[in-house]
């Protein structure tokens, strides 16, 4: 977190009330170490770099923590100095922190999203199947049908709908009306039934059958 000015003036109030918790609030610092040695744990378990994406989201339990520890420092400095004066300083730090961040935070230009949910939808034949390996496509994909009204006739589902639904329709040697697309590999097809690779999607034919794509 020192990587930043905004965080280099938050933790020593940080720091103030860790001191703070020790001398008054024994049971909220048991409870702050929790998420301390529970990320602890978890870096320890992340030796593979395709899960280094997923990691920010454990640090916000720290960023919590930390958030608490500094309140009980602008509570200890409010009685030192007075809780105008500190709340004015706290809300100007706030003011231009966020101010700072601002443009770091900013996505408004980014629109790799819908142009990945657009390339993975638009050659796909009128009322397919789309399954997608988790929230991250399907949610891109959310946005592009009910936003913007593309491709509605399209319909999504995630690998625990295919393996629910239409897995086994392909177990009893049948197929489904609709064509089948799917993101991700789908593994345990019977004989009879390959998985052709089309440009960013899947999909399930019988073996003779040529793709859509």
């Amino acid at each position: 977190l020192t990587d930043q000015p905004f965080f280099l003036l938050l933790a020593p109030v940080a720091l103030l009330g860790r001191v703070e918790a020790v001398r008054r609030h024994r049971v909220l610092l048991s409870f702050l170490a929790v998420p301390v040695v529970a990320n602890f744990f978890i870096l320890l378990g992340y030796g593979d770099d395709t899960d280094l994406p997923f990691l920010p989201r454990y640090f916000m339990y720290l960023l919590m923590s930390l958030a608490i520890l500094f309140a009980l420092g602008l509570e200890r400095l409010a009685v030192r100095f007075g809780t105008r004066p500190v709340v004015a300083a706290a809300a100007l730090f706030l003011i231009w922190g966020a101010t700072a961040n601002a443009r770091l935070c900013d996505r408004s230009g980014t629109v790799f999203p819908r142009d990945y949910a657009a390339a993975l939808v638009e050659a796909l034949p009128e009322g397919s199947l789309l399954f997608l390996a988790g929230d991250a496509s399907t949610l891109m994909i959310d946005y592009l049908q009910y936003v913007e009204g593309r491709r509605r006739d399209v319909h999504c589902g995630e690998p625990d709908t295919y393996q629910e639904h239409i897995a086994p329709i392909y177990a009893a040697g049948k197929l489904p009306p609709q064509p089948v697309f799917a993101n991700f590999l789908p593994g345990g097809l019977p004989s009879g039934l390959r998985a052709v690779h089309t440009g960013l999607v899947w999909q399930i034919l019988p073996t003779a059958a040529a793709p859509a794509l």
